[in-house]
């Protein structure tokens, strides 16, 4: 079998840079003929490396805004792919259009351009609408709202297509699932992030530094963690009930992260789906999940490319 692993343009950012690490974890495990391609702007080159090599799969790490764009290519060029369609990761790229598809009181509630109303003394918490990998978010993004007007002049001054979120106050859980081959999802071991020595004025969120900045606080003083919710049999129930919804509400395929906040009476919201999240065995998240389930790291990708293949 001929696999074409693709994936965006890299610099030598951090966030980046761990693109080539799940490149060469794709590569080591893959067990068939592999090639690799850098997917730019230049749509035509990449049809034409496509259509030279022939390959019978391709394995989708593109993560980038227009992350809808190739697997739509693929589907008219008739060729299979890793991981979701292309409608499934235009609706759920969007932090605001995903939040339309799901019942209100699963999600929290929020300020766009257009759409929504502040309520004033509320905290809401500022993101990039479209991008992934915490860019744009750090403890300034968190404010208290005046009113409605105030916060569409915070959107708009960032550098990004922006919204604001209703800050939950609490703690933050990733539920990780991955397709089975006969259908639906296996729900993986879930990993709850631990924010430690932060003032209590600070923020508790992943923001860029967290993830990224190896010198910083937030780097050092943030980790994901098993947690079985053994002490809490209710809130995994619910976890697992709102993340099973997800997979067939969106029509979910190969490999999915729910990212969930938890306020102080043990309620979940979803943050966000992330229908093509970071597998890299150097400290992805989903990753960790996997092995921690009694699985070996190589299956991971022998899993996806057998759901994709069928």
């Amino acid at each position: 079998m001929k696999l074409l692993i693709i994936y965006d343009k890299v610099s030598d950012s951090p966030d980046e840079i761990d693109t080539i690490e799940q490149v060469e974890f794709v590569k080591q495990n893959a067990n068939c003929e592999v090639y690799e391609y850098q997917v730019s702007l230049d749509i035509m080159s990449f049809i034409k490396e496509v259509e030279r090599i022939k390959p019978d799969l391709v394995f989708n790490l593109i993560e980038n805004s227009n992350i809808h764009v190739i697997p739509s290519i693929l589907d008219d060029m008739g060729i299979k792919y890793t991981g979701n369609s292309a409608k499934v990761l235009f609706l759920t790229t969007d932090k605001v259009l995903f939040k339309k598809l799901l019942p209100n009181k699963w999600t929290a509630g929020y300020v766009s351009q257009n759409e929504g109303k502040a309520v004033k003394g509320k905290k809401y918490i500022i993101k990039a609408l479209k991008e992934d990998a915490s860019i744009g978010i750090d403890e300034n993004s968190v404010f208290v709202a005046s009113n409605t007007k105030e916060v569409r002049e915070r959107i708009k001054n960032r550098p990004y297509l922006s919204f604001a979120e209703e800050f939950i106050e609490g703690r933050e859980v990733n539920i990780a699932l991955l397709e089975k081959k006969g259908g639906g999802c296996e729900v993986l071991v879930p990993r709850e992030v631990m924010f430690k020595n932060f003032h209590k004025n600070k923020p508790k969120i992943l923001c860029y530094k967290s993830k990224w900045d190896e010198d910083s606080f937030e780097y050092k003083n943030t980790e994901t963690v098993r947690n079985d919710f053994e002490a809490e049999p209710l809130l995994l129930k619910k976890l697992i009930k709102y993340s099973k919804y997800c997979w067939k509400r969106f029509d979910l395929k190969g490999y999915v992260r729910v990212d969930f906040r938890i306020d102080e009476n043990n309620n979940p919201y979803i943050l966000e789906i992330n229908a093509n999240p970071c597998i890299n065995p150097h400290g992805s998240g989903f990753y960790k999940s996997f092995v921690e389930k009694g699985y070996k790291g190589k299956e991971l990708i022998e899993r996806i490319i057998n759901v994709a293949s069928k």
